[in-house]
């Protein structure tokens, strides 16, 4: 069938997850979403820029989900090609380890860091490959694991 295709601002659903892609855009630094006390973040890297996404993502499954170590992203700028981070927001940090307990939302952020001489320099995708089987969802995600992929194009 094919990767599924999805912009900005649009759902993507699996028999597990159904998630919406909040943005996807280059900054400087990756900010957790709160910043009023202690946090961590990552920080800007001298001719580097992060393509960062955020994501909702609502787990629709029966068992807890490890979104930063079950699915893999990868991103694409013209032609070059990046492996993904994928990191539950957790307020005022992030971590690939968090989970998502069964019927409970949360803010993922999907990023790598790229070269500024890429930025902006063609088509910008991100890849994203989900387990369609609730036993995978809570261990290292394989390539041969049954699952949906979905293309993301800024």
């Amino acid at each position: 069938m094919g990767p599924k295709k999805l912009a900005v601002g649009e759902t993507g659903t699996t028999n597990l997850a159904t998630f919406t892609i909040d943005s996807l855009s280059y900054v400087d630094e990756v900010y957790p979403s709160d910043t009023s006390g202690f946090y961590s973040y990552y920080t800007h890297q001298n001719g580097k820029s992060y393509l960062l996404a955020r994501v909702t993502y609502t787990n629709i499954g029966t068992e807890y989900a490890l979104p930063g170590y079950a699915t893999e992203a990868s991103f694409e700028i013209a032609g070059n090609k990046y492996s993904g981070k994928i990191e539950i927001d957790a307020g005022p940090r992030f971590g690939s380890n968090y989970r998502v307990e069964a019927k409970d939302t949360a803010t993922v952020a999907i990023y790598c860091l790229v070269p500024d001489s890429v930025k902006d320099s063609g088509e910008t995708k991100l890849t994203w490959s989900i387990p369609t089987d609730q036993q995978y969802m809570n261990t290292y995600y394989r390539s041969t694991f049954p699952h949906d992929d979905f293309v993301i194009t800024m």
